[in-house]
């Protein structure tokens, strides 16, 4: 169905009317003074980044990261173990889904790493509860004191820049609740735009075209100074959409992503990364985890896709020069049990197996190896690696900060997996 424009005289737009549908981007582009808005993406344009991607739902890291090696392993998990002659061997015993096969190489190179046993102390089954304590970077009374995600409280002391922290086609998780710093949250880099869901398709131009000009006349004498502010966040704004939109724009490539679900968002990460914007931390992620019944299919197909989108993603970032710069995290919000069960899926569990990817990333297989004991004696893994020490790690050797104001609650050990 087509909509027909409005007469012109119908859609007169009003100084009050053009600020008011402004409501989507204010936030991000306010943080700093117009003409500097390239020259800050410039000075970082070289920085190591961290992307994040999240399995929603609670992925069975277990069939994940096998340990085919071990009897107890296809004991606890009769109806959906995975074959010992389909794993694609990492360790002796140990190795990856076959669905993951377009990540080995990564992996063989030296570019590739699992950290084992990743959780935190008092573990909750629920995927909200979890899902908090991930985003927070703290459990309990800590949890509660502070709103802010972790990746709030870094942005907050370290990344305040317009572009040093993204978040692709999340939502507004609690990862990026912020004080100071304004993390921006995309839907995707060509529709970004300040009130774009608020203003009709057909008005969008035009009202653009009007506030530049407003923008463009300056400030008159008497013009108080919360309208000189809002004039200048505006201005921002508008410059931020530019950037962004000639990022989306300007953007070539050899590779080609597959049509799977993760890929729109990492090549939107991709094309920010190629502008040259100086992103520090990006975040993104896809669904379908929670695998409670026939999970066989379900999750090869899950992981299948996760896979291919990942290695069209690496090789995007090392055909424009930035993969030695970039440490990829996958992560979810816990694991699940050791033993399937009678719909031949598993339930909510504990700790998991995080992958890492990256030329930045020093290989290798890390945390608490997998027993007998360890599958047989529990209903889940146990989280032996406090998650909070693989961000720490990465904050510290990889993006170059401290992480002692980033996770202010204490965990038990010095655990800053060697990944770097």
């Amino acid at each position: 169905m087509t909509h027909p424009k409005p007469a012109l005289a119908d859609r007169a737009l009003s100084r009050r009317s053009l600020l008011s549908g402004l409501t989507l981007g204010l936030g991000a582009a306010a943080v700093a003074p117009r003409l500097s808005l390239r020259r800050a993406f410039a000075a970082a344009a070289d920085a190591p980044f961290l992307v994040i991607v999240n399995q929603f739902g609670g992925n069975d890291s277990l069939n994940t990261y096998v340990p085919y090696g071990l009897g107890a392993y296809y004991d606890a998990r009769p109806r959906i173990a995975i074959d010992a002659g389909d794993v694609l061997p990492i360790t002796p015993g140990e190795g990856l889904h076959p669905a993951l096969a377009p990540l080995l190489p990564r992996f063989q190179a030296g570019e590739g790493a699992v950290v084992r046993q990743v959780g935190y102390p008092d573990p909750n089954l629920s995927h909200f509860e979890s899902a908090d304590v991930w985003s927070k970077g703290a459990r309990l009374a800590a949890n509660q004191r502070d709103p802010r995600g972790w990746i709030g409280r870094a942005a907050d002391l370290y990344f305040q820049g317009p572009l040093d922290v993204v978040g692709v086609r999340t939502g507004r998780r609690s990862d990026f609740v912020a004080d100071t710093a304004k993390p921006l949250l995309l839907d995707g880099l060509g529709s970004y735009g300040p009130g774009e869901r608020a203003v009709p398709w057909w008005e969008r131009s035009r009202r653009d075209a009007a506030v530049k000009a407003m923008l463009a006349a300056g400030a008159s004498a008497q013009e108080a100074s919360p309208g000189r502010e809002l004039r200048r966040s505006l201005a921002n704004a508008y410059d931020l959409v530019e950037i962004v939109r000639k990022a989306d724009a300007d953007y070539a490539s050899t590779v080609a992503y597959p049509n799977e679900a993760l890929s729109a968002p990492l090549l939107d990460i991709a094309k920010l990364v190629k502008a040259g914007l100086g992103g520090r931390i990006y975040y993104t992620g896809s669904g379908g985890y929670d695998t409670h019944s026939d999970q066989r299919g379900q999750h090869a197909g899950l992981l299948g896709g996760l896979a291919a989108s990942l290695a069209a993603f690496a090789d995007d970032l090392q055909a424009m020069g930035a993969w030695d710069r970039a440490a990829i995290l996958v992560i979810s919000e816990f694991g699940r049990r050791n033993y399937d069960n009678a719909s031949a899926g598993t339930d909510h569990g504990h700790g998991l197996s995080a992958l890492a990817l990256g030329g930045a990333i020093r290989g290798g297989v890390y945390g608490p190896a997998f027993t007998a004991a360890t599958i047989s004696q529990h209903e889940e893994m146990p989280g032996a690696v406090d998650f909070r020490a693989v961000y720490a790690n990465v904050l510290e050797r990889h993006l170059g900060v401290d992480p002692a104001p980033v996770f202010t609650e204490a965990w038990s050990g010095d655990q800053r997996v060697p990944l770097f």
